[in-house]
């Protein structure tokens, strides 16, 4: 062998042959393309704003009476406390 084949090949090995970076740059990009992007919730709905609502926010969930379950998954609704009364009394 040459001596600069054995230089180069100690070069590639030792640095990785800067395949580390592709990869890295490789993987985040499937990655991002895997990834949703979040979806902005509209919190104007009544499963936001009712007195009492479901955790699980289920949609078109929330009452103003107490005691009443979640019509979509069935649990206890809990009540809301950035409820705003606006003037009004439960």
């Amino acid at each position: 062998m040459s001596l600069t084949f054995v230089l180069c090949l100690g070069g590639l090995y030792s640095c990785g042959g800067g395949t580390a970076d592709a990869d890295k740059a490789k993987t985040e990009k499937a990655v991002e393309k895997k990834t949703p992007a979040k979806k902005a919730v509209n919190q104007n709905g009544k499963e936001y704003t009712s007195r009492w609502l479901c955790a699980d926010r289920c949609a078109g969930s929330g009452s103003d009476a107490r005691g009443q379950k979640c019509p979509n998954c069935g649990k206890d609704y809990v009540e809301n406390p950035k409820h705003a009364h606006h003037g009004h009394n439960h």
